[in-house]
Formats: C-alpha cells, sequence, structure tokens
C-alpha cells in the first residue's frame, strides 16, 4: 500500500507543479515527463513490487528494453497507453483547475509532497540514492578495502589464489522460483522438489541487497560482493580486461577445472559479458539458435536442460575435473515462458505460470536421474538456488505462498559447508557454500570472511563503499596505447557485421547490427572512456561534421570500393596513418595531429590489398598470419584453426594437421634441434612452412651462420617478436619478414612421400581396423543402432560393426544406446525401460528398423564377413550363447569380473579402461600378459603425451588399441585420427566411411 499511496502523492506533486507553469510549451513536455515517470512507477510496482529502485534502474538500459519486448509486447503497448493517459488527464485537469488554483495552495502542496516521497524507500529518496550510488568517488582497490576495514594485506588476489581439486560442481540458477513453491499449497505442483529437499541438504536463504535481479544474483554467487555498480545495465563488463576481486571461477580455474556456462540470451542485461570477465566459458546465443531454433528470450529449459546433459557427458570423461552453470528462464515474471512439450509431462495447472513451474520441477528431477544414472553424482556436487524473489507483489501465486525466502539445494554433506553454521544463509555466503560443499582446497578469502555481525545490517551501511570496491575491481582498456580496429570478414564487397578491437592486453569485440556496409557511404564508430561502443551510419555528408560530443570516434567514408579511415575527437579529425586491407591501427600520435574538420578535405584512397602470394593450385589450403601482436598470430588449414605456440611453429605439408613447436625463448638446445629438424627435411627436400609468434632473435653467431646455409638468412636475423613466415618448395626457400602483421596463402600440392602414401593405402585397404559406431551414420544421425545403419554402412565398406546392448525390462537383449535417449528420441515420457514388444514396434526416430538378437542373428548370419562389437553390454555368457556365431563376435567388457568369464568361456573381449582403473602401466602390462588381452578399446582424447609411448609399447606386443571419442571435438573426425593418430592405436569407432 506504501507504494500506491506514493504514486497518489506523486500525482499531486505533478499537478500542483503543471499548474505553476504558465508557458503553454513548458508546460505540454513537463506533462509528457511526469506522465512518463508517473507509468514507469506504476511499471516498477507491477514488475518487482517496489518504486523504481537500484534493479529497476540496471534494467533501463536500451538492449534490456529491446530484448524484452517480443515477450512483454503486451506490458510495452500498456505502458504506452497509460503515458498517453497521464498526459491527457494532466491537460484536463489544468484545463479545469487553473482557474480555481492558487499559488499560496500549490506551493505548499508542491512540499509538502516532496516532503512525503523523500521518506525511506519513497519516490525520491529511492532516485537520491540511484545519484549516490552513480557519484561515488573513485578508489584503487586497496583503499576500497581499507574503508571496508579489510587489511588490504590479509586479502587474496585473484591472482595469487592457490587451490587444489575437489569435486565437480553442477549449479543450476533458478529464475524466480522461491521457497515459498515448496510449501504445502504447492504440493501438487513441486513433489519433486519437495522429496529432493528430503533427501539432500537443504537450506534457507534470505535475498540480500544488490543481489535482487538475474545478473546481480549470478555476480554474488561468483565473488560473494553484492553487484552495486555506477551506470546502467553490466555496461562496465563490455570491455573489461581484468577482475581483481577474487571469484570462484579464480579458484576453479587455479584448481584446473573447465569451466561452462548454458544459459539462453546471454548477452541480457550483460551476462555473456560479466562471464567473460571473470573467465566462464559460454557459447553465443547463435549457438543455441542454430542448435534449438530461435526464441525471443533465448532458450527453453527443456532445451537448456538437454544441452546440459550433453555438455555432462562430454565433461565427465575428461581428466579435468569441471564446473557446469545453468540459468533457467521458464519461470519468468509476469506468466512464465509456456513451453507445449511439457503438456507431455505435466497436468494443466490453475495458470500457465504455475504450469511451468511444475515443468522445472519435472526437469529437475529429471536432471538429477540423469546424473545418477550416468554415475556422475560419485564425484559431483550439485547446487539449485533461485536468483531472486519472484517480481511483482500482486502476482496471485505469491498469495498462496507460506513464506518468501530463497534456498539452496545440494548433495553435499551440511557438515562439509562451514559457511552454513546460522540459517538462514545470505546470497554472499554462497561462494564459500559452493567451494566448501566440494571439498575444494583454496587459500581464498571472501567478503564473510570479514563481516562480523548481522551480514544485512553490513550491506545496508556500506552499500557506496562496496560500490567503490567494484568498481576499483574492473579494469577496463583505455585509449593510453595504440590499438587496432580489424573489421571482420572485410571482403571486397566491404560487407561486415562486426568490428573487433586489438588493445595491448586483449582482443575487444563489438557485433554491430548486422549491416551491409556498401549499403551507408559513412559510419561511425564511437567510443567511451572505457573503449565501449556504439554504431552511427548515414549517407548525408553532414554527418562528417558531428562531433559526437568530445568522443573519440573512427570515421569510415565509402565510396564503391574505395575507403578512407579518420580519427576523430571533439571537432578535430586526421587520416589513420596506418592500414591495410581489413585493418586499422590506431595510434596515440593520431590524437596528437589533428586538424578542424573545416579545414580537411575527403579524397578517397584505395585500401592496401595484403601481401598474398599462392603456390600452385591444389588440394589444401593454408592461411597463416604472424604479428607483433600475439592475438593477431593465426594458422588455418582451410576452415579448421590450427593450434599453435610461442617461438617457431613448423608445418611438413606431408602432414599439415600436426604443427611442431620451437619456443626459442627456452636457449640453445631448443634451437639446435630445431636447426637439426630443417636440415632433415632440407636433405629429404619436403615442402614446409616456418610461422613465428613472439619470436627471439638468435644472438649466436653460430647459429646465424647455420640458418643461412640453409638458405633462411632473414630468420637468422629476426628481431625479437617481429613476424615472420617462410614457405619451403622443392627446396626453395620463400622468406617473408613484417614489421607489424604478416599474412600469407599457401596452397598446398598433394605431394606426400611414395612410403608415406603407400602406408596410408595399407592401412585404408585393412576394413579391421574401422569399426561402425553403433551401426554408423544414417541420413546425418548417429547412435540409431539400427538395420537401415547396418544395411548403409556395409554397403560404403565397413565390416566390423558396433551395437550398443542393452535390456528391456521383461529381460530382452535389444540394440539402443541407453533408455533415457531412446525414450526421448521416440517421444516416451519415461525414462525406465519398455518391453520388447513396445521395442520392437517403435520405429527409431519414427522410420527406422529396431533390433532385437532375432535380426542382429538374422543380420550377421547373412553377411559372413561381418563382425560384432558390443558395447554396454557385460555378460559375456549370457550374451555370446545368444549370437549366430561366436567365432565373429568381440565384446567390450568393463570389470575384471567380465573379463575373466569371457577367457573361460571362449568369448573374444576389448578391454575397456576401467577394467584398468587403479593400475599403473606396469600393473597394465602384467595384467595384459596374464589374461592373453588382444583387443582393448582408448579414448582418442587420451592420445597425449603422457600416454603415446605406452600405447606404442602395447602395439608392438600386439595388442589393438581401437579408440573411441571420434568426432567429440571440433575438426577432430575420422580423417584427422587417420592421420595424425594410427601410429599410436590400431583402429578407431567411425561413424562414417571416408575416403
Amino acid at each position: 500500500m506504501f507504494e500506491w499511496f506514493q504514486i497518489v502523492v506523486l500525482f499531486f506533486f505533478s499537478i500542483s507543479i503543471l499548474l505553476l507553469i504558465s508557458h503553454k510549451i513548458f508546460r505540454l513536455i513537463f506533462a509528457v515527463l511526469f506522465s512518463v515517470f508517473i507509468s514507469l512507477q506504476c511499471f516498477s510496482i507491477y514488475f518487482g513490487g517496489s518504486l523504481i529502485d537500484l534493479k529497476f534502474y540496471k534494467h533501463l538500459n536500451f538492449n534490456d528494453i529491446l530484448l524484452s519486448i517480443p515477450f512483454l509486447w503486451k506490458q510495452s503497448i500498456t505502458l504506452l497507453i497509460l503515458i498517453l493517459l497521464f498526459t491527457l488527464l494532466f491537460v484536463f485537469l489544468h484545463k479545469r483547475l487553473i482557474d480555481k488554483s492558487k499559488k499560496i495552495v500549490l506551493i505548499p502542496l508542491a512540499i509538502i509532497s516532496l516532503v512525503l516521497m523523500s521518506f525511506s524507500d519513497g519516490v525520491f529518496n529511492n532516485l537520491f540514492q540511484i545519484i549516490k550510488l552513480n557519484n561515488v568517488s573513485d578508489q584503487s582497490l586497496n583503499s576500497s578495502l581499507e574503508a571496508l576495514n579489510i587489511n588490504p594485506k590479509d586479502y587474496v588476489y585473484s591472482d595469487a589464489i592457490k587451490a587444489e581439486k575437489g569435486k565437480n560442481i553442477i549449479i543450476i540458477s533458478l529464475e524466480s522460483f522461491e521457497k515459498g513453491f515448496l510449501g504445502q499449497k504447492f504440493k501438487n505442483t513441486t513433489p519433486h522438489l519437495q522429496r529432493l529437499k528430503n533427501d539432500y541438504s537443504f537450506f534457507s536463504m534470505n535475498q540480500g541487497d544488490g543481489s535482487y535481479w538475474t545478473s546481480a544474483s549470478m555476480y554474488t554467487y561468483i565473488t560473494g560482493v553484492p553487484m552495486f555498480f555506477k551506470g546502467l545495465g553490466n555496461e562496465i563488463f563490455q570491455n573489461a580486461v581484468e577482475a581483481k576481486l577474487t571469484g570462484i571461477s579464480h579458484v576453479l580455474d587455479k584448481a584446473g577445472y573447465e569451466q561452462l556456462y548454458l544459459l539462453g540470451n546471454p548477452k541480457f542485461s550483460g551476462m555473456s559479458d560479466l562471464l567473460n570477465t571473470y573467465k566462464i566459458n559460454n557459447f553465443p546465443q547463435s549457438y543455441y539458435n542454430k542448435k534449438y531454433g530461435e526464441a525471443s528470450f533465448g532458450l527453453h529449459d527443456y532445451d537448456l536442460f538437454n544441452e546440459a546433459k550433453e555438455q555432462v557427458l562430454t565433461l565427465k570423461d575428461n581428466p579435468k575435473p569441471f564446473a557446469l552453470y545453468l540459468s533457467t528462464i521458464s519461470t519468468h515474471f509476469p506468466n512464465g515462458f509456456y513451453d507445449k512439450r511439457m503438456e507431455k509431462h505435466i497436468e494443466k495447472k490453475e495458470s500457465d505460470f504455475e504450469f511451468m513451474v511444475a515443468s522445472v520441477d519435472y526437469m529437475l528431477n529429471d536432471f538429477i536421474q540423469f546424473l545418477e544414472t550416468q554415475g556422475v553424482l560419485e564425484n559431483t556436487i550439485f547446487y539449485i538456488f533461485p536468483d531472486h524473489l519472484l517480481m511483482g507483489g500482486n502476482s496471485e501465486v505469491v498469495d498462496k505462498m507460506d513464506e518468501r525466502k530463497l534456498f539452496v539445494l545440494t548433495n553435499a554433506e551440511r557438515k562439509k559447508i562451514t559457511s552454513s553454521n546460522t540459517e538462514p544463509i545470505e546470497q554472499i555466503d554462497l561462494p564459500k557454500f559452493i567451494l566448501d560443499g566440494a571439498e575444494i582446497k583454496h587459500n581464498a578469502k571472501f567478503l564473510v570472511d570479514f563481516i562480523v555481525g548481522d551480514k544485512q545490517k553490513y550491506i545496508e551501511n556500506n552499500e557506496e563503499k562496496l560500490l567503490a570496491l567494484n568498481e576499483a575491481s574492473i579494469r577496463v582498456d583505455g585509449f593510453d596505447e595504440d590499438f587496432k580496429i580489424t573489421l571482420k570478414s572485410f571482403s571486397d564487397t566491404l560487407q561486415t557485421n562486426s568490428i573487433k578491437l586489438k588493445s595491448h592486453h586483449k582482443s575487444l569485440t563489438f557485433e554491430t547490427d548486422k549491416f551491409a556496409i556498401q549499403d551507408y557511404r559513412y559510419h561511425t564508430f564511437i567510443f567511451d572512456d572505457h573503449m565501449r561502443v556504439s554504431h552511427k551510419k548515414s549517407n548525408g555528408k553532414n554527418f562528417i561534421y558531428r562531433a559526437f560530443e568530445d568522443k573519440v570516434n573512427v570515421l569510415l567514408d565509402i565510396d564503391s570500393t574505395k575507403i578512407n579511415v579518420f580519427i576523430r575527437k571533439g571537432n578535430g579529425i586526421s587520416k589513420a596513418k596506418q592500414y591495410a586491407r581489413n585493418e586499422i591501427e590506431i595510434l596515440k600520435s593520431d590524437f596528437e595531429d589533428l586538424k578542424l574538420i573545416e579545414a580537411y578535405g575527403f579524397e578517397s584512397k584505395k585500401m592496401i590489398d595484403n601481401n598474398f602470394f599462392k603456390i600452385n593450385n591444389a588440394g589444401g589450403t593454408l592461411f597463416l598470419s604472424s604479428s607483433l601482436q600475439p592475438e593477431l598470430t593465426s594458422l588455418k588449414l582451410d576452415d579448421e584453426v590450427l593450434n599453435h605456440k610461442r617461438g617457431l611453429n613448423l608445418i611438413v605439408l606431408d602432414n599439415p594437421y600436426e604443427i611442431e613447436n620451437y619456443d626459442t625463448h627456452n636457449g640453445d638446445k631448443v634451437i639446435e634441434r630445431f636447426i637439426n629438424r630443417i636440415k632433415k627435411l632440407k636433405a629429404n627436400t619436403s615442402d614446409f612452412v616456418i610461422v613465428s609468434d613472439n619470436p627471439v632473435g638468435f644472438d649466436s653467431e653460430h647459429h646465424q651462420n647455420e640458418l643461412k646455409a640453409l638458405g633462411l638468412p632473414k630468420l637468422a636475423h629476426i628481431r625479437y617478436q617481429q613476424p615472420y613466415i617462410c614457405y619451403s618448395e622443392s627446396g626453395v626457400n620463400i622468406e617473408n619478414v613484417s614489421t607489424r602483421t604478416l599474412s600469407i596463402q599457401v596452397n598446398i600440392n598433394n605431394n606426400q612421400s611414395d612410403e608415406f602414401k603407400n602406408k596410408l593405402s595399407r592401412l585404408k585397404n585393412d576394413k579391421n581396423r574401422f569399426i561402425a559406431h553403433a551401426a554408423g551414420e544414417i541420413d546425418g544421425l548417429t547412435y540409431t543402432n539400427s538395420l537401415e545403419a547396418l544395411d548403409l554402412n556395409y554397403a560404403k565398406g565397413f565390416r566390423l560393426f558396433e551395437l550398443d546392448i542393452i535390456k528391456t525390462s521383461d529381460d530382452k537383449f535389444v540394440a539402443a544406446h541407453d533408455w533415457r535417449k531412446w525414450n526421448r528420441d521416440n517421444g516416451f515420457k519415461k525414462t525406465t525401460p519398455v518391453t520388447h514388444e513396445t521395442f520392437m514396434a517403435t520405429k527409431i526416430k519414427d522410420r527406422f528398423t529396431p533390433l532385437s538378437m532375432q535380426e542382429i542373428n538374422d543380420w550377421f548370419a547373412h553377411h559372413q564377413d561381418a563382425i560384432l562389437i558390443t558395447d554396454k553390454v557385460n555378460s559375456p555368457k549370457a550374451f555370446a550363447e545368444l549370437f549366430v556365431d561366436k567365432n565373429r563376435l568381440i565384446m567390450e567388457l568393463f570389470s575384471v569380473k567380465a573379463v575373466k568369464e569371457a577367457r573361460e568361456n571362449g568369448v573374444k573381449f576389448l578391454a575397456a579402461p576401467k577394467v584398468f582403473r587403479g593400475m599403473n602401466s606396469h600393473q597394465k602390462l602384467k595384467f595384459i600378459s596374464e589374461n592373453k588381452i588382444d583387443y582393448m578399446s582408448v579414448s582418442r582424447k587420451s592420445i597425449n603425451n603422457n600416454n603415446k609411448a605406452f600405447y606404442k609399447k602395447l602395439k608392438s606386443l600386439g595388442v589393438k588399441l581401437y579408440a573411441y571419442h571420434v568426432n567429440f571435438e571440433n575438426w577432430k573426425d575420422e580423417k584427422y585420427v587417420f592421420l595424425n593418430e594410427m601410429d599410436f592405436i590400431y583402429g578407431f569407432y567411425a561413424d562414417r566411411w571416408f575416403e
């Protein structure tokens, strides 16, 4: 009621001011402004349950408003109508009251209204708090800590963190899903969470100041500090270079964790910028759009949890520990985001919002069951908590709630979490809470470590000091040094949709509103003091003379295929001194040579082309760049990015996927190894490429002379960090050096040595080296385990076929990867096994024929040269007795017990990595010898420097290693494994037959 009382007072204040204004135009302007202000206050109450405050202000930025319109279009129209009605009402009341009103009454009315609105949480009091926070003086990080009575020597900055890994972590932040939904009145809406809170550890949690909107909640649980910052949205993070305030991501990074955040619409409220600043990987919106289709709000939670399952399956097989973060969206105010697909699982509820609450409850339970089934929870701690309370105090569902608080649900042991000694806990407790529960040892300290007494009071009394701390902790780039702009995909037709900024510290990217750059002659990119960018465009020449206040801006003047690049500030302008076809280098000195715009002549000048050269016309193309700035150095083979490192990178064109690195910073031994390698290549007249990345010069005259003798005089005299690329073809060296950036294109002849070609040919013709994974790919689909996949891939050339073998509910063997996936792919709600009859009556993906033992035996009986490789099933005796020909059966087995059972019953088998769990290399070799193991399966991800020698040893002993996880990483497909990893394995599981 207090809020609406304030609206009434604001209305009286507005009308009293309007009656005091005699000028008609001014009065109309103020009427519109007051109407907008009152309407926004009403909307703030509707959405947030309070008058305009810091939360509302933070979302009052153009980007968030634009992203919100598609799903709040009704409310947007209502707002416009409300503004119009208030304006008309003010005009009407002015006409009716102007003759009756007196200044002696109006002035006291305005003053009294002003006083009433200045009370705590009143209209003007809230505005004053926002203004006060936005005018906090800048301080150093040490000074801001001292202002909070924290000794900087006691605080551990992010770069000084030490940590040891504990368990994997999964964090699920639920949109507006507060504790009240777990009350008695919602027992039929959230049955799964009500059960889970009894099965696991459950904590009550208060909502804290500065943490009660989505991005603020995210910031708080990462850093343990409320999100008080100046400005709208999260603009400070847009071009942030570094976060000095310690966050859980810093601790996890030091402990070696792989970190990934899944959320739809990552640009909303600048959340992707925040995550990038804290070095947490996250996918762009385009990734989700391409995979799940476009949605105005980003991504349905149904798709989010499916994506999470895929990522978990990938992360759990990674030797590194992982931290997976999720943010849901389905229960967003006001009505949630309805997903018709959930009607298969959830009955109709009183409202769409409650339906989506029930849907999230179902999806959470399904995800937890998935983690249990996959064995992930054995070494993983999950945390489930709301981001904030449900917005809008008048919501019908709020009236049903027993209490309004947040909560944390976790499978961590309560006794392990030292930060939970008192309940309810606070949002600022979460970083310590999360790390404690995951049993991660670290030396980090968070804000709560320095607070004595009431934490909520502490935040309330120190908002300005906490803002100063946050501001001081974020470092952004400015114009205190040279920087570059790269026009990404800037082709001869001058088309682009983004510019990329390069500074001394890091690569900074700004996505424009998508456009074809030739559609407008003039484009200006305007930078604020922190290099945040806005883009304006026009065809009118007067556009050139716009000063855009006193901000730095870059002007592109485009005429046909000609372009001029200008640097401007205020009324001063100069032409960019250095630029190539797609790169503009802005020097500090450019700002010292500005002329008045009126005195400057605008003459177009053609862009300078890069120095490309081409060698013949052949099978593949290398795109090579070497630059003074390491982030600009890149190596690509066709569309595939190749990994490179500091020093000299050598690519032998017989096998261009394999890059040899020689870090010349490490001294003479590395240099001598490099020179000897070049000698060998020259002796064999091998074609190769050398690309430098931040190299050092060769100080030794002996080394210089050796390089000159090899025909590399420019390399012999290379300077520190100098860009250098050499291409050697048929014994002839072509060297290139540059003072800035060097880009070269090399078309590769398909001229591998006869020995190498013969080796590849022998391997390729040996069909026992390639296993059709899950029967092989068909129509772009994998894991079908179908009759049609067997037929297709047999015709293509496969003779070894892997099938995933699992049991139906009535104990019959069938071919499917797992029941959860099978049910999901075929439209079933359950996750448990179906009967044999149901399985055989269901077409896989509505088109493919399923396989039971009858169909499997029939097919292999008619394909006498085909061999079955099983996965999943770990009962060799029982399965082999049912298969048509035991001599054409090899079973992948997963335990020592199963291996011994197979040997006793004459069943051939592949020993999976799980068989050797806990053994060292010596013990593995002994076990392999004693058990006469002929075949083993290994992850191709394990083919690294730690295992290569061991795998070669196994090959020398006659053990045939087959690698799985092909196509699990970008570009690591069948062709890549065949060309690069066959020295360490005998064969591999392939989705596709390849030429």
